[in-house]
C-alpha cells in the first residue's frame, strides 16, 4: 500500500484526482491539504483522512511515500522541490512549472534523491491516445509526414459540479491567474498556453517526436470572457526531416470541448476525437485508414478503447512506476521539453519570426 498526501483540494482535485486515487486498491489517501481551512476539513471528512493547511506538514510526514500536488500552476515548481527535498515521490499537475529553469531544479532534485517525478499530462494516459501511438509504431499509416492538432476550449465539466466546500461548486474555489498588464505579457502568455495548450504539444511529441523550429501567429481578444483575455492563433512546428505539424488554438462558448488531431502518413492517416475533459470513462475515439490491407486485413478501422478515465490511468501508471522502480512516461526529463517549447513559442510571438528550439539544459 502506497500512502499519498494530496496538496490542493480545489475543483479539479475533487472532481478528478481524489476520486481516481481513491479507486486504486494499492493507494491510500492519508492526508489532504488546502490553504482554505474549510475546504481542507470538508475534503478530509469525505475521504476519512487527516488534513492540514500547511503543505510542509504533508511533506514532512514520515509515513508518506508520495504526494500529489494539485495547486495553482505558479506554485507547482516550488512545492514539488520542497516535497522532493523531504524525500517524497511527486506527481504534480501540468504544467510542470512556469519556466525551464525551475524545471531543471526539479529534475536535479529528484535525481539526487533517487525519487520519481511525474507530471500529470492526463491525455498521455487516455486509452485512445495510447492506441494511436501503437498504430503509428506498428507502421499502419506509414512514416508520418504531417500532423494537425486542434483545440478550442469550451465547457469542460460535463455536469460534474462537485461541491468543493463553502466556496460553492464548479470553478468558484479555483485560483484564476491574473492576466495582461498586471503580471506582464510573458507571464500572461505562459499562464494561458501552459494551462491549456501544453496538453497538445505533449501528446504531439508523443506521436511525432520533438520539433526543432516553431512559428506562431496569435492575438488576444476580450470578446468571449469580458475582461479576461483569451489566446487565439495557429502554431507551425517543423522537424529537421521536414515533417511538419500545426496547432490551431483558442476558445469557444459552447457546451462541448472542440479538440481533435489528425496524423497523415505515407500509407494512410489516423484521426482522434477527444471527449469533454470530465466526461467520465470516455476515452478519445480513434479512426485509422491504411493502404496496407494485406498486412492489416482491412483499410478502415474504428477503435473503441477501454471505458476508462485518463485521470485514473495516470495514477495507476504512477503507482506501478513506484512499485517496479521505473521511470514514468511523463517524467520531468520528458515534460521539461513542453516548457522549453512554450518559451520558444513566446520568442516567436515577440520576434514575429520562427524560433529554434534548444532542448539542451
Amino acid at each position: 500500500m502506497i500512502r499519498f498526501g494530496v496538496v490542493g483540494c480545489g475543483f479539479i482535485s475533487q472532481a478528478a484526482h481524489l476520486p481516481s486515487l481513491k479507486s486504486i486498491p494499492e493507494a491510500e489517501i492519508a492526508i489532504v491539504c488546502d490553504i482554505r481551512e474549510d475546504i481542507a476539513r470538508i475534503t478530509a471528512e469525505r475521504y476519512r483522512c487527516e488534513w492540514t493547511t500547511d503543505p510542509c506538514k504533508v511533506f514532512e510526514k514520515k509515513d508518506l511515500e508520495a504526494v500529489s500536488i494539485l495547486t495553482p500552476q505558479t506554485t507547482h515548481g516550488s512545492l514539488s522541490i520542497q516535497a522532493l527535498n523531504c524525500g517524497k515521490h511527486v506527481l504534480v499537475e501540468k504544467p510542470m512549472a512556469m519556466s525551464s529553469k525551475e524545471c531543471i531544479i526539479m529534475i536535479e532534485t529528484a535525481a539526487k534523491r533517487d525519487l520519481k517525478l511525474m507530471i500529470g499530462h492526463m491525455k498521455r494516459y487516455d486509452s485512445g491516445v495510447v492506441k494511436a501511438k501503437d498504430v503509428i509504431e506498428a507502421g499502419m499509416i506509414g512514416e508520418p509526414v504531417f500532423g494537425r492538432f486542434h483545440q478550442f476550449c469550451g465547457e469542460w465539466v460535463a455536469n460534474r459540479h462537485i461541491d468543493v466546500g463553502t466556496y460553492g461548486t464548479y470553478m468558484d474555489a479555483n485560483y484564476i491567474p491574473k492576466r495582461g498588464a498586471e503580471v506582464g505579457k510573458r507571464e500572461a502568455f505562459m499562464a494561458e498556453w501552459l494551462n491549456q495548450f501544453s496538453h497538445d504539444t505533449n501528446y504531439m511529441r508523443f506521436f511525432l517526436g520533438d520539433p526543432s523550429i516553431v512559428e506562431i501567429t496569435s492575438s488576444y481578444t476580450k470578446k468571449l470572457y469580458g475582461d479576461r483575455s483569451t489566446l487565439f492563433g495557429v502554431t507551425i512546428f517543423s522537424w529537421d526531416d521536414e515533417l511538419k505539424a500545426t496547432l490551431e488554438f483558442g476558445a469557444i462558448q459552447a457546451k462541448f470541448w472542440n479538440e481533435e488531431c489528425q496524423v497523415y502518413g505515407g500509407n494512410g492517416f489516423l484521426a482522434i476525437e477527444h471527449p469533454v475533459l470530465l466526461l467520465w470513462n470516455q476515452p478519445a475515439q480513434l479512426t485509422v485508414y491504411t493502404t496496407k490491407v494485406e498486412e492489416f486485413g482491412a483499410d478502415w478501422f474504428r477503435y473503441m478503447p477501454d471505458w476508462t478515465t485518463s485521470y485514473r490511468n495516470q495514477y495507476l501508471h504512477f503507482v506501478d512506476c513506484l512499485k517496479r522502480d521505473v521511470t514514468p512516461r511523463t517524467s520531468g526529463e520528458d515534460t521539461i521539453k513542453d516548457i522549453i517549447l512554450a518559451e520558444a513559442v513566446y520568442r516567436s510571438l515577440e520576434g514575429r519570426e520562427p524560433a529554434k528550439i534548444d532542448y539542451c539544459y
